[in-house]
């Protein structure tokens, strides 16, 4: 049977565009993406799916009712952020089963520069304002592994919008330069994010891609860092997040 991890590989790096259904939108978000994710993933027949799971409300269905943050948090010695983007894990004729697979999304639809070359991306929040860099949503996926899931991806989406390009007076066409340079900077933020996983052997892996609103939000796959061998340490395949995720998501 195919792994989720396997299924995610094939998605993110065996043209993505065709097998992600991304809904036209003039205003592409964090939640078109993680949308579209879910709703490939959900149509699998051997992977299972959940979107935005919040630990505080996996914790409250556990215990049929609110808990308070001091009890929950010395019950499970975990601070319970961020929520999980995107949750999944085998699907059997028996059920729901492990491995628990992690994916940390950040969209970056926003762009700064210096002296008008707008051409470096930013993260944005949900109400649109720009707020982080290339390393954007690392520190959330390192608190995914302390959960104690078996693989965790970080996820990283390019905004390409056409007006990031310079036009030439002369016959209309894109400048090329322009083009080249905006390449390189995608190129230097996903690499430093890259180098940054393989240096410090952290066990997380890493896609990149480029959404293009113009071409009904096509997607163009910029790098990937999936690691056959990622896996994160078995000592934290028993932890109390991981016995909840087990108790409200498994059964």
């Amino acid at each position: 049977m195919t792994s989720p991890k396997q299924v995610l590989t094939k998605i993110f790096c065996d043209d993505p565009d065709q097998r992600l259904e991304t809904r036209n939108d003039d205003y592409p978000s964090e939640k078109l993406i993680v949308d579209a994710v879910s709703a490939t993933l959900d149509d699998h027949p051997s992977v299972w799916v959940n979107q935005e799971v919040n630990l505080w409300s996996q914790k409250a269905s556990q215990n049929g009712r609110l808990v308070k943050p001091q009890e929950a948090l010395r019950e499970l010695g975990h601070p319970l952020q961020p929520d999980i983007d995107l949750l999944c894990g085998k699907l059997t004729s028996e059920g729901r089963r492990p491995p628990f697979v992690g994916i940390e999304a950040k969209y970056f639809g926003k762009y700064k520069g210096i002296d008008d070359y707008q051409l470096l991306p930013k993260r944005v929040d949900p109400d649109g304002n720009p707020m982080g860099g290339y390393y954007s949503g690392l520190g959330q996926a390192l608190s995914l592994v302390s959960m104690g899931l078996d693989f965790v991806y970080l996820w990283h989406v390019f905004e390409i919008r056409e007006d990031i390009f310079a036009f030439d007076s002369s016959d209309g066409k894109l400048d090329r330069e322009m083009i080249a340079h905006h390449r390189d900077i995608l190129t230097t933020y996903t690499d430093q994010v890259i180098e940054i996983l393989r240096e410090y052997d952290l066990p997380i892996g890493y896609f990149a891609h480029g959404l293009v609103p113009k071409y009904e939000n096509r997607l163009l796959r910029i790098a990937s860092y999936p690691r056959e061998d990622i896996k994160t340490s078995s000592n934290d395949s028993d932890t109390p997040i991981r016995k909840l995720l087990s108790q409200t998501i498994l059964e």
